[in-house]
């Protein structure tokens, strides 16, 4: 029951936003701060999506080795401040990840 709910609510939420601004036509003229803030609202939801998966995975019962995904994490963040795209900051983040997992992965396994 909950899904539904969740799922019906998406679906509310997703029509409205699509059909307010053809309803309000030019009778409304948010402000600039307004529409920075809209420019950005994709890519906020994208990283909270991101950050839920990232608590997911430092939670202890997952088993996996925390401090590859904290240098993935700081790198990414770096890249992504500094203005560069979005296949740029995740190539970085996979790449960081992996060297982390490479120079750490014999201590964290006990080898």
């Amino acid at each position: 029951m909950t899904v539904w709910f969740a799922v019906l609510a998406a679906g509310i939420v997703s029509y409205v936003l699509r059909v307010l601004p053809l309803v309000l036509g030019s009778r409304v003229h948010p402000s600039e701060q307004a529409q920075a803030g809209l420019r950005h609202a994709g890519m906020g939801a994208i990283t909270a999506l991101l950050v839920l998966g990232i608590v997911g995975i430092l939670q202890p019962a997952a088993g996996l080795p925390v401090l590859p995904v904290v240098v993935a994490l700081g790198v990414a963040a770096v890249c992504a401040g500094l203005g560069r795209s979005m296949l740029v900051t995740v190539v970085a983040g996979v790449g960081a990840y992996g060297a982390a997992l490479l120079v750490t992965g014999p201590i964290l396994l006990g080898q």
